[in-house]
């Protein structure tokens, strides 16, 4: 039996665009500042 692997162009054209966008100087301080923020305890 073989295993079938499918990808997704939309998939891909999304997470490119992602990625895109944290190589930038505003999406990396944002994805910094995401990194230090504690969730709630009791999700107020």
């Amino acid at each position: 039996m073989k295993a079938e692997v499918k990808v997704s162009m939309n998939y891909m054209q999304l997470k490119n665009k992602a990625r895109e966008k944290l190589r930038s100087e505003e999406g990396y301080a944002l994805a910094v500042r995401r990194m230090i923020e504690p969730e709630p305890v009791f999700g107020d």
